[in-house]
């Protein structure tokens, strides 16, 4: 089988790219070289070129064709529709990477079919017009897709938490050092939680895969926690407790509009302050061999485990430290 992953080194997606390679898959990683978050596996092909550019991604694709694409860093219509429009023709499977965010948040057990209206927040906005998009070049021309949507999903590099720092550490870092930490509301909104190994044996079994034609999975654990679990969890893998100053999800979006994941109306208010916990049958139906073996407890030591023996990755956040130290201290 030939796969080509457009992105392929981030958090989730070295995982991914790992698993494929281990299965004896002809895969080819698309991507700028910066792999400052992920390494490309040995045994992977990779083309360096901004899939961003339209003409150069047409010029360096020309002649190949593979058995499925997938798609990690389309965040837009239109980034997706210069995507489909450059490859017509040289897949067989399009794989387009959602997000559990486009679901109507407070719902339980959630099914892939359950409405798709979170669209306050311009993220999962874009996402969901993304699937619409691809559904109607399947009318149009022809293109078997699915559609994979994962939530709370972590690894080496990638520390879960509600209000996240451009450098993951800094959370961390606050931690050992007694420094107060920011939790939205009263932390009890719980959230699915899913290890990037785990979620790997998911999306790989899809592809290539004919129940995955034409459909939308959710991938993730049957583990859900609240963000306060997930804090205390994490502070515990670093030997320490956690010092969390509460502060109601509204202030917080007057007080901190914007954060590294974008507008923080959407993240709290039109995600992370609200329960959704979800019906993951279909994933394991389509793939019996998505088992997910990586308790949070576990992932989350090796997580730690894995900054501490690797200083360089140890980066601070410094204006977020500064934004997190004024809202402490004013509302502790």
């Amino acid at each position: 089988m030939k796969i080509l992953m457009i992105g392929g080194t981030g958090v989730i997606s070295t995982e991914v790219s790992k698993r494929l390679i281990e299965t004896g898959v002809d895969l080819t990683l698309m991507n700028r070289g910066t792999q400052s978050r992920g390494i490309c596996p040995d045994g992977a092909e990779v083309i360096l070129c901004d899939v961003r550019d339209g003409e150069k991604t047409g010029s360096a694709l020309r002649g190949r064709r593979f058995d499925a694409i997938v798609d990690w860093i389309s965040f837009t219509p239109d980034q997706l529709e210069q995507n489909l429009r450059v490859m017509r023709g040289i897949y067989d499977q399009y794989v387009f990477i959602s997000s559990a965010a486009v679901y109507k948040r407070g719902m339980r057990n959630v099914t892939e079919d359950a409405p798709r209206t979170n669209l306050a927040w311009n993220y999962a906005r874009d996402k969901v017009a993304c699937e619409e998009l691809l559904k109607m070049e399947d009318d149009l021309r022809g293109c078997c897709w699915t559609v994979v949507r994962p939530s709370v999903t972590y690894g080496d590099t990638r520390i879960p938490f509600a209000i996240i720092p451009n450098r993951q550490w800094t959370v961390a870092d606050r931690m050992l050092k007694g420094k107060p930490i920011v939790m939205h509301d009263d932390g009890s909104a719980r959230t699915s939680v899913t290890h990037s190994s785990d979620f790997a044996k998911g999306i790989c079994g899809l592809l290539g895969n004919p129940k995955a034609f034409r459909q939308a999975f959710h991938i993730m654990s049957d583990e859900v926690f609240s963000w306060k679990e997930l804090a205390f969890m994490e502070a515990d893998a670093l030997g320490v407790k956690p010092n969390l100053v509460y502060i109601p999800s509204l202030v917080l979006c007057r007080e901190m509009p914007m954060t590294q994941q974008g507008n923080t109306y959407g993240v709290l208010m039109c995600n992370k302050a609200n329960t959704n916990t979800y019906d993951n049958s279909k994933i394991k139906n389509a793939v019996p061999e998505f088992v997910c073996t990586t308790p949070f407890a576990e992932g989350i030591r090796r997580t730690m485990a894995f900054y501490r023996k690797h200083p360089a990755y140890q980066l601070i956040d410094e204006e977020w430290n500064r934004e997190i130290d004024r809202l402490c201290d004013q509302y502790a």
